[in-house]
């Protein structure tokens, strides 16, 4: 009896597992919260060095003189119709007071006159920035000062968070070594816990070590989770767990700007959504171990435990025993093929780099998980720099994955894998080349071709987990994915440096390189991935070389007319 009989035997998707389910649902609602909070924690509003010490105490800080004089020794409304938020005019007080004395009018001609003549230079600023205060949003990049020489933190920082979720691949090592649940239950925590006292960084670097760990934890807590559900139910249901994590995604995704919107301040945001952990507690005692990894190991009596309950639970119990004595008397036969699966995945791997047709396939496989984080992480984290309002944008780009995930799994049910699989590419792709063309023209435009191209790229990281598990052997299965994995990490880790990009230089050169990327990954997924749709999972690199792609069926096809014409009768 193989472990997936069993569950059918004690039920593979009754009250048990879909109480699972609801519980991992929940769950996946706190990592969305951490991404979303990224935009807000860096969000950057407008600046302009601080001049407060130079205009005198006579005159009102909230008077539009105040105002006027600030912009005006600042550098942001030069007087030569230039401006530079890193500048402030060399001038002292005593000077500002004099000019001041022969009338405002007089102020910026005075100004004027001595910048003509070199008396009056532009320098660094001296006493830090202030910031626009129209935005509502106290973010860490405005405490830290990550603008002019330290524009770099922001990119930097967005890319430490996700280098974070890639490390969590790491995780894995972990979970197969001390079981699934103490690793879920330990980073859970951490991840609470780390996100609270984020709150508390002091500096720059305690806050980027700090993100870091937010983003280790938030994704050691999801693959922890996702795994644990896997393995407590069949194969036949695993595409809704796939499902249903990207909508725990989605909700966390619009819940977040709410929370951000409400607390404005980010110490105070993040130790909320820190507190937040307190209603997990409760896990402790609704999470089991997965009865699979007990098996493994061969921990029979705790194994059967958990099958009991599960049977318990979904009405089965009667049917449960006399399976798990047979289980429990193979013991030794279910370590064999464990043991043994582990030596044939390192063939695997072997097998893969020989074949020069089998590594066509895993370098476009690369390219296009590579190619959909960039995208799906350099939109996600552009909403300040598209037109209208931060939150509603933040909040828009989580709502539209909902329906991209929608189409992309009616499309994995009705249409072939490779077609659905570089038309949600292709259309990502031409949302960013028309958001790159129309920024200039029409913001609203952009916007809306932002924010479907949100809506693609989401079907398309639905598909490529699809797509690339079914291609991949069985005997390298797990690991194809967990490369796919690490290039998805690159790719997130490379999108903050696209969105500083349009902030130096604006939309059209990094959005066109986005689509260029996507486009050039949606042809190589149509042309070399193979056609997976209603075929048997392939176990050997020779399965898989036997599904065809569409050049196959274009050459095929000519090669068959040709010889149709040639042994036709004359």
């Amino acid at each position: 009896m193989t472990y997936d009989s069993l569950l059918e035997s004690v039920g593979s998707f009754g009250i048990y597992q879909k109480k699972l389910f609801a519980i991992f649902f929940v769950n996946g609602i706190p990592n969305a919260l951490l991404l979303t909070s990224i935009v807000f924690l860096h969000y950057m509003p407008e600046h302009q060095c601080t001049v407060d010490h130079l205009i005198p105490n006579n005159i009102s800080r909230n008077s539009t003189l105040f105002q006027e004089i600030s912009a005006v020794i600042g550098y942001r409304r030069s007087v030569e119709n230039t401006s530079n938020s890193c500048l402030m005019y060399n001038v002292s007080q005593q000077a500002v007071e004099l000019m001041l004395y022969q009338g405002v009018a007089n102020f910026t001609e005075g100004v004027k006159v001595l910048h003509r003549n070199a008396s009056l230079l532009a320098v660094p600023c001296q006493r830090g920035h202030s910031y626009d205060k129209n935005g509502f949003v106290q973010s860490a990049m405005m405490e830290f000062n990550g603008v002019c020489e330290q524009a770099w933190y922001k990119p930097f920082i967005s890319s430490l968070y996700l280098a974070g979720m890639g490390f969590a691949a790491l995780s894995g090592v972990l979970s197969d070594k001390f079981g699934r649940r103490p690793v879920f239950l330990f980073f859970t925590c951490l991840q609470f816990v780390v996100t609270f006292f984020t709150s508390f960084a002091n500096e720059i670097r305690v806050y980027g070590a700090c993100i870091f760990l937010c983003g280790l934890t938030q994704m050691v807590n999801y693959m922890a989770a996702f795994v644990l559900g896997t393995e407590c139910t069949t194969p036949e249901y695993r595409n809704f767990i796939s499902v249903s994590s990207f909508y725990s995604f989605s909700l966390g995704y619009m819940i977040g700007p709410l929370i951000s919107y409400l607390i404005p301040n980010w110490r105070w945001m993040m130790r909320f959504n820190g507190l937040v952990g307190l209603l997990y507690i409760p896990m402790y005692w609704l999470i089991p171990e997965s009865p699979r990894w007990l098996l493994a190991k061969g921990k029979i009596r705790e194994a059967k435990v958990i099958l009991q309950k599960i049977a318990k639970d979904n009405g089965q119990l009667d049917k449960m025993d006399a399976g798990a004595m047979e289980l429990i008397s193979k013991e030794t036969v279910v370590k064999a093929d464990e043991n043994n699966k582990s030596l044939s995945t390192l063939r695997g791997l072997l097998e893969l780099a020989r074949n020069p047709k089998m590594m066509v396939i895993v370098v476009v496989i690369e390219i296009a998980w590579c190619a959909t984080a960039v995208v799906y992480f350099g939109l996600s984290l552009s909403a300040q720099n598209l037109n209208g309002n931060l939150f509603m944008n933040c909040f828009l780009l989580g709502v539209l994955e909902i329906p991209g995930v929608i189409a992309a799994y009616i499309a994995v049910r009705y249409f072939s894998r490779p077609k659905s699989h570089a038309f949600f590419m292709f259309l990502a792709g031409v949302c960013c080349l028309v958001a790159a063309l129309l920024k200039s023209v029409n913001g609203n435009a952009t916007l809306a071709a932002s924010l479907l191209g949100k809506a693609a790229n989401s079907g398309v990281y639905y598909l490529v987990y699809i797509h690339s598990a079914e291609i991949a052997p069985t005997v390298s299965r797990n690991s194809l994915m967990c490369i796919g994995s690490i290039a998805g990490r690159i790719g997130s880790v490379i999108a903050p440096y696209f969105v500083y990009m349009v902030e130096l230089y604006g939309f059209f050169a990094p959005f066109l390189a986005l689509s260029a990327v996507t486009l050039t990954s949606a042809c190589l997924t149509l042309l070399f991935l193979p056609e997976t749709r209603l075929q048997p999972l392939p176990d050997t690199v020779q399965d898989t070389l036997r599904l065809k792609t569409i050049c196959q069926k274009i050459v095929c096809g000519r090669w068959q007319k040709q010889t149709d014409v040639k042994t036709a009768p004359a």
